[in-house]
């Protein structure tokens, strides 16, 4: 958290002062318009910190003042990362909620705030049981969120993709009659596709600015290599795997965040099409520290000794002036 500070100076600092950081802090910056000035510590930085002043006027220079500063550690909140689960109908699945505090000896708890809409849930936390209900197929899901009793974690979402169950492929046939033919001849005509999600290139944004992710999705004929009829492709959700992340979860392609904590997000598109194929891709979002505006230059003390020898030189040089002496009055009538 940042700290406003005002320098203040004591003894004969002469009618306007003037203020001067000469040695920076090593954990952080001092901004802002001496003395006036704002003290902001490194991200994640606690401990001792010391940045050094002088104070000086027109004829002189203070010597180093210190200021001598505790940064106290603060809470980090609990995280955890979003998950995807792929199953078929009739079948169930295991999921471990995953949750991990950066504050070690914090407790951690789980509070589940969406159930999924098409199954079920047994188990305790964080290990739980998903079972889809009877003949449904598609995406559910759950959203939990983690707390350490100071903050939060934020949505983070696990994803249950329920497939069609395996082809029936009927009773046996009588033993007096030929077995069916099991692999019909191929269709030349019938494109063999494949479903392609593409999240974008990975970007770097400063905490506080809007980042933008613009997705897409495409079927390609892996024969020919180019573009397929697409009937319907359908973005599924937008996932991220860190506590100021954030959870999308309709049909769209574009969406925006505003990261307030520095550091390198996991961003994950996932797509589905009409024929029950799913395809994902991730990028990278790098946030980095919001830069403060520069400080001023600091001017050293030497500026106080330009101004003094400046002011010593124009004041020998009006006495040299007056020792000059006058020529005579006849000279003039030369």
């Amino acid at each position: 958290m940042p700290l406003d500070l005002t320098l203040t100076a004591t003894g004969n600092t002469g009618q306007h002062p003037r203020f001067f950081v000469v040695e920076a802090p090593a954990h952080g910056t001092v901004i802002g318009d001496p003395p006036e000035v704002t003290y902001v510590p490194a991200p994640d930085f606690f401990g001792d910190d010391i940045f050094a002043f002088i104070v000086a006027n027109d004829d002189t220079s203070s010597d180093l003042a210190y200021i001598s500063i505790e940064v106290r550690p603060v809470n980090d909140p609990p995280a955890g990362l979003p998950q995807e689960i792929t199953l078929k109908a009739g079948e169930s699945a295991n999921v471990i909620l995953d949750a991990h505090d950066p504050d070690t000896g914090d407790v951690v708890t789980i509070d589940i705030t969406t159930i999924p809409a098409h199954g079920s849930l047994t188990g305790d936390v964080p290990n739980l049981t998903y079972t889809p209900d009877e003949g449904f197929t598609g995406t559910d899901a759950l959203v939990y969120e983690l707390h350490d009793g100071l903050a939060g974690s934020g949505p983070i979402r696990v994803t249950f993709i329920v497939l069609p169950p395996d082809d029936d492929t009927g009773p046996d046939p009588p033993d007096d009659d030929p077995p069916p033919d099991d692999d019909p001849p191929p269709d030349d005509d019938e494109p063999v596709t494949t479903l392609i999600a593409d999240a974008g290139p990975d970007i770097t944004v400063f905490a506080g600015e809007t980042a933008r992710f613009d997705g897409s999705a495409s079927r390609v004929d892996i024969e020919e290599g180019f573009g397929a009829d697409v009937p319907s492709i359908t973005i599924l959700a937008w996932d991220v795997d860190a506590a100021d992340g954030f959870d999308f979860d309709r049909a769209g392609a574009v969406v925006e965040h505003v990261y307030t904590r520095p550091g390198t997000y996991r961003v994950t598109l996932r797509v589905f099409d009409d024929t029950g194929r799913h395809a994902e891709d991730t990028l990278l979002c790098v946030v980095e520290p919001e830069v403060p505006p520069p400080p001023r230059a600091p001017v050293t003390p030497c500026g106080a000794f330009q101004l003094l020898n400046l002011a010593s030189l124009s004041a020998a040089f009006s006495a040299l002036r007056r020792l000059k002496p006058r020529r005579p009055a006849a000279d003039y009538d030369r």
